[in-house]
């Protein structure tokens, strides 16, 4: 799916394909990558595409209820306006409770959604529907067709037919949103202040909601929850409800990705964090048992990657981090790019924004692996240095962005062209890089060269 905005904060213009499953966003400060993030996280988690119907709708679910069966053009699905100008709407109809300001802020802002046909053939998906175990129902599509199958069981009850029907037919324009995502999950910079500050946060809500307050009329108590609540963005919203939920897992039951949070916590923690019956966190370095208040600054930056990896992540989830680098050493960074590819070739969507020259250089390392990854030489010094083939990237599935300041301080963001021998290239970062060298140059042959 390709994703236009304009005039969004001080970012005048920006289009990005979100299909691509590693997105990276650089550039100056002030440009507008957290807004777009926050509008990316907006967009792909809303639920109100559900809402739409049309005559194409309507008519595969009449079918479906006559004879179990029904086929969809997604292609047809996805050039109907209507629906692209829906979704839109619904989308801005949540920007305020997204980015925790006032409608009027957007009045200006505009977006716009669309799928280039080479996209829409390429996609494949085949979700069931289950029903006490028993697959009820089915969404299929193969790779290469525009057709999508719906089947339903025959043998179901008339109510439920209806009920798994209308399911099946209205997830469609949901799938062309989030393209068949699971969950989403947005660790914003704030994070370091949420590991340590989200339980006197969630406490002061749960005394609002408990009345616990000056308050005598109950309207002026919801009225002061809510304020509590929408003036923080909905990603941060969403990071203090993750922390205060920690303590609901279940600490035998790990997600297939459990092994990618024990290696960030071997290479650069140094112990195992864990909760206990509160949602406590503690960071277990061989006997000695450290809260995250007293930790480091790595652990708080980390906590939140390393438990939804333990508990929370699946294929096909949708994961945006700002700023990753925040807190790390190069060298912890460098550990944290190769797990962040892993993730993507293991079947998560990542976006990253990103100022660290260290993760960039590393992508880049990676993406010239990949390019030439069936070479002798690339696996003779892969080998060398320590890479395994499960952290190389594809360019074809990188999408890249700088983000430039204007003369008139707008900003807007361009796409990178991914270079098959040096990668991810962002002028900006590069122009600061240069200008230190000639700088250390400089002062090595006037104060050093010319008195030897």
């Amino acid at each position: 799916m390709i994703f236009e905005v304009k005039n969004l904060g001080n970012l005048k213009e920006a289009r990005i394909d979100l299909s691509k499953k590693l997105i990276v966003f650089t550039g100056q400060n002030n440009t507008g990558k957290t807004y777009l993030s926050y509008a990316i996280y907006g967009l792909l988690s809303q639920t109100s595409p559900n809402k739409f119907t049309n005559d194409l709708l309507d008519e595969s679910q009449k079918t479906l209820l006559t004879i179990g069966k029904a086929k969809i053009d997604i292609i047809e699905l996805a050039n109907d306006v209507k629906f692209r100008v829906f979704s839109i709407n619904e989308f801005k109809k949540n920007l305020p409770v997204y980015y925790g300001v006032k409608e009027d802020f957007f009045s200006k802002t505009e977006f716009s959604i669309f799928w280039p046909e080479e996209f829409l053939l390429n996609v494949n998906f085949n979700i069931p529907v289950y029903l006490s175990n028993n697959n009820v129902a089915n969404i299929q599509k193969k790779k290469g067709e525009k057709i999508v199958d719906l089947s339903i069981l025959d043998e179901l009850e008339e109510r439920s037919k209806v009920n798994f029907a209308r399911l099946i037919v209205e997830a469609l324009p949901k799938l062309l949103i989030n393209g068949s995502r699971y969950s989403y999950k947005f660790f914003p910079i704030e994070r370091v202040g949420v590991a340590v500050f989200s339980k006197d946060i969630y406490n002061s809500r749960f005394f609002l909601t408990n009345k616990i307050t000056t308050f005598q009329n109950p309207d002026e108590i919801i009225k002061a929850v809510q304020d509590n609540i929408n003036h923080y963005l909905s990603s941060i919203n969403d990071a203090i409800s993750t922390q205060e939920n920690l303590s609901k897992f279940d600490n035998n039951i790990l997600s297939d990705f459990a092994d990618l949070a024990l290696e960030l916590e071997g290479k650069i923690l140094g112990g195992e964090l864990h909760t206990k019956e509160k949602g406590d966190v503690f960071l277990h370095i061989n006997s000695i048992e450290i809260s995250i208040q007293l930790a480091g600054s790595t652990v708080k930056s980390l906590s939140s990657l390393i438990f939804y990896l333990k508990y929370e992540a699946k294929i096909n989830d949708t994961l945006i981090i700002d700023e990753p680098e925040i807190n790390l050493h190069p060298d912890n960074q460098l550990i944290v790019a190769r797990i962040l590819t892993q993730l993507v070739n293991r079947g998560i969507r990542l976006i990253v924004s990103t100022h660290s020259d260290y993760i960039l250089r590393e992508f880049n390392h990676l993406l010239l692996m990949g390019s030439h990854k069936d070479d002798e030489i690339t696996k003779e010094l892969m080998e060398r240095y320590g890479y395994k083939t499960e952290e190389v990237l594809n360019p074809d599935e990188v999408g890249a962005y700088i983000f430039h300041r204007n003369e008139d301080l707008t900003a807007q963001a361009s796409e990178i062209v991914i270079d098959p021998i040096d990668g991810i290239q962002p002028d900006t970062i590069n122009q600061v890089i240069n200008q230190q060298n000639k700088i250390s140059s400089a002062l090595y042959n006037r104060l050093i060269a010319e008195n030897a």
